[in-house]
């Protein structure tokens, strides 16, 4: 392994981000970001290492290998009056589990459905759905009256909600803030929610941490929904009634990191993910970057 062995337990702080929700079709509401933790608290970003060995934040673990799970992002709904999007996949290190991402709501279930962060909800005026379990995010935002859908909800903040009615212009809401963590010493956001589909006027903006944009009427934009970034765990957008195209955006990838101090010992497989020593804190920490399922053995 990279470092030195200990026969003792090791405190690993971590963060853990599912997939990010499905956006939804045709002036559709956007997926929600996937569910987000931390052990510096719960969708705060407030990155700050724990006090080694105090089992309160950190997970304190034996030496031996763990399942890492980096949960897939939804998938978004195609172009169909029957078509649905998927949630987010879950998320899981050890005793730690993020939920997935909810995806947006449109046809045939105009809410937004629940999740790690709650997808937006379609038109006409259906509710986004709630962050559940509680903790992990927020809820997505409301579908307008008609012709636009709602944001998905981010790690800190919710969606927001679609408005107008067509032949008004209309826009979609936006998606939710991610949060930002500190775990790598490199500031980064995540789990941001996706943005809600338009027919035409103002696609929503996906949110800040990886959601991705809403679609809007052609030619002024593309149609289909923009998918979440890559291990943020952001919400796909939700897509418009472009004839050019109307699909719902898929849900970014989540992601797992962990952190421990620079004497333990730690390896990774498989070797698409990665394992960086880092000089700061005092005595340095080794960080393992999980973008894919894998497994981390630690002495």
């Amino acid at each position: 392994g990279a470092g030195v062995s200990s026969a003792g337990p090791v405190a690993l702080d971590y963060l853990v981000v599912a997939g990010g929700g499905g956006g939804a079709h045709d002036d559709g509401g956007a997926g929600g970001a996937g569910g987000y933790k931390e052990s510096a608290g719960t969708s705060t970003g407030s990155y700050t290492v724990s006090p080694l060995g105090s089992g309160v934040a950190a997970l304190d673990l034996a030496p031996g290998p763990y399942s890492i799970t980096v949960g897939g992002g939804g998938t978004g709904a195609p172009n169909s009056p029957a078509a649905q999007g998927t949630n987010g996949a879950n998320s899981v290190f050890s005793t730690i589990t993020s939920t997935g991402g909810g995806f947006g709501g449109r046809l045939p279930q105009r809410t937004g459905n629940p999740g790690g962060s709650g997808g937006g909800g379609g038109s006409p005026a259906s509710a986004g759905g709630s962050a559940s379990p509680a903790g992990q995010g927020s809820a997505g935002g409301a579908g307008s009256p008609a012709n636009a859908g709602g944001g998905g909800g981010g790690a800190t903040a919710a969606g927001g909600d679609g408005s107008g009615t067509a032949p008004s212009p209309t826009t979609g809401g936006d998606g939710g803030a991610g949060a930002t963590s500190n775990i790598t010493n490199t500031p980064t956001a995540r789990a941001g929610g996706g943005g809600g589909g338009a027919f035409y006027g103002t696609r929503g903006s996906g949110g800040a941490g990886g959601g991705g944009a809403g679609g809007l009427q052609a030619p002024a934009s593309p149609g289909t929904g923009v998918a979440g970034t890559a291990n943020t765990g952001g919400g796909g957008g939700g897509g418009s009634t472009s004839p050019s195209g109307r699909d719902g955006g898929n849900g970014g990838p989540g992601i797992v990191i962990a952190r421990a101090p620079g004497t333990a010992c730690l390896s990774i497989a498989p070797g698409t993910n990665s394992v960086a020593t880092l000089p700061a804190p005092a005595g340095g920490c080794k960080v393992a970057t999980f973008t894919v399922s894998g497994t981390l053995t630690i002495g």
